[in-house]
């Protein structure tokens, strides 16, 4: 009985000096680096995904689309720049990227070669994109935008009601 207790003294004397770890701070999260989105290729063989960085000394964060084969070798950037790439989605076909980028004029539709070539900016709406979908045949694509009743499909109705929003006496930022 005595052996058994003075073990137990001895372990429990051992954890401490084992067991201190820095706690897991706010700073840590920004260190990490999420992976969202994974999608298939249409024949199945690579997978796009997209990895997020988070710079908490700048108050931003930013995503870029990744490409690799679907047993997870040869890792490769599609993507790179200081604007969000995002949303990928693959053409029926597989010869192409569809994504959402916020290069140019807000959250725009972009299409990048998936076998070499630039990416080429699809659209110029006012109101930005979100949630692109391929048509089956890949002749068309279907998004979402914000359209106003009283404005419809007129983009510099919907832009001129957009701003007035974002200038309004009702304003919020998150961090």
């Amino acid at each position: 009985m005595k052996k058994l207790f003075l073990f137990a003294i001895l372990f429990l004397l051992t954890i401490p000096g084992v067991a201190q770890k820095k706690p897991f701070t706010i700073e840590d999260l920004y260190h990490l680096k999420t992976v969202n989105d994974p999608r298939i290729s249409p024949d199945g063989s690579k997978i796009t995904f997209t990895v997020t960085s988070y710079f908490l000394h700048k108050g931003k964060h930013n995503t870029e689309i990744y490409l690799m084969n679907a047993d997870g070798s040869q890792i490769h950037q599609m993507t790179n720049n200081p604007a969000a790439d995002y949303a990928p989605r693959w053409s029926p076909d597989g010869k192409s990227i569809l994504f959402i980028s916020t290069r140019k004029n807000g959250a725009q539709l972009w299409l990048l070669p998936v076998f070499g070539g630039e990416p080429k900016q699809l659209t110029h709406i006012s109101t930005e994109i979100s949630n692109p979908v391929w048509s089956s045949d890949g002749r068309k694509i279907m998004f979402e935008t914000r359209v106003f009743p009283e404005c419809g499909a007129v983009d510099s109705c919907n832009k001129k009601i957009d701003e007035s929003m974002k200038e309004g006496p009702i304003q919020a930022h998150m961090a």
